[in-house]
């Protein structure tokens, strides 16, 4: 957590090395919670870069969405699908803003055409299985979809999370749970919609403090606005703060 010293190393790596792509990620993600104006500039610099390399694309069209400018993400996506045509990770990329801004279904659009190509993909299985259940449609189609990218990539908590949230959505509550407790558990660093997830689950199954302690490490976790005015009201709705006064 010292996040000066590390920004000082990873600056240093960054001229013309194999591994200054990677740096730049790690810069992003420690600016975006140290200083989010400089996390705007060094943005900016990413721009010139990309328009030279796929790779750097991806990044800017990420980073874009790690600052929580996924209408800017989707601009970057859509200039670099049309100089880079046909390539997954920028497409993918893209799709990730989109369904930033809950317009799934444009992530169908997207990543639909994908699976011809690449059936054991796990990342567009994923995609496409959660804008299923996003958009309430082809919930069993979806579950099919979301176990076969389970099988592809074990214990992944993205998978996890997908296939707990369609179970909620099918109205399988234990197996909702089931599926949202694997997917925190192996979380690498805490996620906010997993967390809140997880969290509504337990509202349904009238576990209000437990619910309580997701929904705030869910707030704490969040970056998207619309994500954390969401979480917030339901802390409200379920009186969370006043049940913490009461501890």
């Amino acid at each position: 957590k010292k996040l000066d010293e590390a920004l000082d190393v990873y600056q240093k790596i960054l001229p013309e090395n194999e591994w200054g792509l990677e740096a730049s990620k790690r810069i992003v993600l420690i600016l975006r919670k140290k200083d989010r104006k400089a996390a705007l500039n060094y943005l900016k610099t990413l721009e010139e870069k990309a328009k030279k390399d796929k790779s750097w694309y991806v990044l800017l069209i990420s980073s874009a969405e790690a600052l929580d400018l996924c209408e800017k993400g989707i601009q970057y996506g859509e200039e670099a699908i049309k100089l880079f045509r046909d390539e997954v990770d920028l497409i993918l990329s893209l799709a990730s803003n989109y369904a930033c801004l809950e317009n799934y279904q444009k992530v169908l659009d997207l990543t639909l055409p994908l699976l011809k190509k690449f059936p054991e993909n796990p990342h567009i299985l994923n995609f496409i299985g959660y804008s299923y259940v996003e958009l309430g449609k082809n919930l069993e189609e979806a579950e099919e979809i979301l176990q076969k990218a389970l099988q592809l990539k074990p214990n992944d908590p993205y998978i996890l999370d997908s296939l707990g949230w369609c179970y909620s959505k099918m109205g399988k509550i234990d197996l909702a749970l089931e599926y949202l407790e694997k997917a925190v558990q192996n979380l690498f660093e805490e996620e906010a919609v997993i967390l809140e997830h997880l969290a509504d689950i337990l509202v349904i199954k009238k576990e209000t403090s437990k619910a309580c302690e997701f929904y705030q490490k869910a707030l704490k976790a969040s970056f998207h606005l619309r994500d954390t005015e969401r979480i917030k009201n339901k802390l409200q709705t379920l009186g969370c703060e006043k049940n913490n006064s009461n501890n």
